[in-house]
């Protein structure tokens, strides 16, 4: 076979091979930008978990008081996961996808439960506000447990599953007494008090 002929295919081959190589390079480097870019949509969530548990708790401790709500929460929004989850899943531990999925399944409850609470804002109906104090109660509670599984999340990237045994039971003994606390703490500050240490936590 001709020489030129040899070159023209060897530099065909060649150059076919590196632009793959390329392409790989490219594939790894634009999942590892979509693996940081979850992180840190989680690293914000967790943020925004810990704002809500305060607006939650005010709006309990208001509502034990039998004062009025006139507000709810902001909905937390999921892009990143939402967008590219099913992208990179592959790329994380099995803990670490197992781990991602509950807290998003967790906010996903969060903020139906926010959206519960639109009929229920500022009505003088018993009933209703019964339920209001219920569902705030219930964002409370996830507020406060999917924070605790977020920041878990964050400070162990690898989600080894191991190291969450016993943590579900000592979140629950956690919440329990964060509830009841809430309340006996509002009977104790009082209205004023109640404003007070919101506004100056903020």
């Amino acid at each position: 076979m001709d020489t030129n002929i040899i070159a023209v295919l060897v530099g065909v081959v060649v150059g076919w091979i590196l632009s793959q190589l390329t392409e790989i390079v490219k594939e790894k480097k634009n999942r590892e930008k979509k693996v940081e870019s979850l992180y840190v949509e989680l690293s914000d969530i967790n943020a925004w978990l810990s704002r809500m548990k305060k607006e939650a708790k005010y709006s309990l401790q208001l509502l034990v008081l039998n004062e009025d709500v006139y507000s709810r929460p902001g909905s937390i929004y999921t892009f990143v996961f939402e967008e590219h989850f099913h992208e990179i899943c592959s790329s994380l531990t099995r803990g670490a996808r197992v781990g991602f999925t509950d807290c998003y399944d967790s906010i996903k409850t969060i903020n139906e439960l926010i959206s519960d609470l639109k009929p229920l804002i500022d009505s003088e109906n018993d009933e209703k506000r019964r339920k209001l104090c219920s569902k705030f109660e219930a964002i409370y509670s996830m507020a406060f447990q999917t924070h605790a599984k977020t920041g878990y999340l964050l400070q162990n990237p690898s989600g080894n599953l191991d190291n969450l045994r016993g943590m579900a039971v000592k979140l629950d003994e956690n919440l329990e007494d964060e509830l009841k606390n809430l309340a006996a703490e509002a009977k104790e500050l009082g209205i004023g008090g109640i404003k007070s240490s919101y506004y100056s936590d903020r």
